[in-house]
């Protein structure tokens, strides 16, 4: 069952990657100095989808990876029959195989396998009411796994919350 504070940081997410003016044009711009068409990106830590977005738009394939099942779904329904997509509901870290993935129900976009990162972040004041209130258990990939099966990408964003340096290893 979906709680409320679910509801609105779903929407939330939603608001601040797709209703703030101009930020889709910023992003394809910067993005269009890395990217050609047909480059192949991966978007580790895909969230609410707005890299997948612009990236599509520039002509890019995207292999975009997001464990977070609420967020998944939604990609599915946004990006699921994109041609130039391919959606994983996988996280990625150092080595393959299952860790608890913790999630804030209020603020999705700081869910996490890293409970040192949650327990580090939780100690800064703009962290002071964030909760992780529960945990799900998610398949994991390395970024060795993904280059073996899709290719070396032109572009890979790792929005990991703390385990970029195990995703690098």
């Amino acid at each position: 069952m979906t709680s409320f504070s679910e509801v609105v940081g779903v929407a939330r997410s939603f608001l601040t990657y797709y209703a703030v003016p101009f930020r889709l044009t910023r992003l394809q711009r910067f993005f269009r100095l890395l990217l050609e068409p047909g480059d192949l990106a991966f978007d580790l830590g895909a969230h609410a989808g707005n890299h997948i977005h612009a990236w599509t738009r520039l002509g890019a394939r995207v292999i975009a990876l997001e464990p977070n099942p609420r967020f998944f779904r939604w990609l599915q329904r946004l990006y699921g029959r994109h041609p130039r997509v391919t959606l994983l509901p996988l996280a990625v870290g150092a080595s393959p195989g299952v860790a608890d993935l913790l999630i804030s129900r209020l603020t999705p976009t700081v869910s996490t396998l890293s409970p040192a990162w949650r327990d580090e972040v939780r100690k800064a004041p703009s962290f002071a009411g964030v909760r992780w209130e529960t945990s799900v258990p998610v398949e994991v990939t390395n970024l060795d796994a993904l280059i073996d099966r899709f290719g070396v990408p032109a572009f890979c964003k790792i929005d990991v919350e703390g385990l970029e340096a195990e995703v690098l290893s």
